[in-house]
């Protein structure tokens, strides 16, 4: 709000209303920079998930100060290398897993790495709220190998993996969402429906184990 007379409250009033109607960021946020880190880093995806840039990588670099991450800006790198890599700085910062909540907007795709390739992909993370499950996330970082993390994994009755998420959604309390996995030799894991998010009810927890995400 840079443009914006903060000292002339109707017109402040005004451009918080905007914000609010074009991205969905609340009014106490815009109001109080201090409560971003509690929302969820799904939902604060989802503030520029509709939105467009004249060059590609600035899709990325708009967001750092969303996130408070320092990260350089490689004109020319591409939109997806720029995403990537303001992802993985965010990972070295928070152990916040909503950071995975996201879903491809193709439905043709079996596998995908564990990173989004835009926020488009976070459109719904407004939609998912910290479960009180979060006071034990698991530890999680980047290595040359994939998202290292050590955690037991969910299985389904037909046999499905997955890694829950501690975050539920709106509402829904109880139930946690998760992403699905596809198991590879070595503990390595990619993501399995990358369209989908499971929703788990009573998430079995299995044994934890040394898994790399790629």
């Amino acid at each position: 709000m840079c443009c914006v007379d903060e000292t002339h409250n109707v017109e402040l009033t005004e451009a918080i209303n905007s914000m609010f109607e074009r991205h969905g960021i609340s009014q106490d946020i815009l109001q109080d920079k201090h409560l971003l880190t509690e929302v969820p880093v799904s939902h604060r995806m989802s503030w520029v998930a509709s939105r467009h840039t004249t060059r590609p990588e600035d899709i990325a670099y708009c967001l750092i100060g969303i996130f408070n991450v320092k990260t350089g800006f490689f004109y020319g790198e591409g939109r997806k290398s720029a995403f990537f890599r303001l992802q993985e700085e965010m990972i070295r910062r928070t152990n916040d897993m909503s950071i995975f909540a996201w879903r491809s907007l193709s439905t043709n795709e079996k596998y995908r790495g564990v990173l989004a390739l835009g926020p488009e992909e976070f459109v719904d993370g407004s939609l998912y709220r910290q479960a009180t499950s979060a006071l034990h996330t698991p530890e999680f970082i980047i290595t040359n190998k994939g998202v290292r993390i050590n955690t037991g994994l969910h299985y389904t009755k037909t046999g499905d993996s997955i890694l829950y998420l501690h975050h539920s959604k709106e509402g829904q309390d109880n139930d946690l969402v998760g992403v699905y996995l596809k198991a590879y030799s070595g503990g390595i894991y990619a993501r399995m429906k990358p369209n989908e998010l499971a929703t788990i009810a009573k998430p079995g927890r299995g044994r934890p184990a040394q898994r790399y995400l790629i």
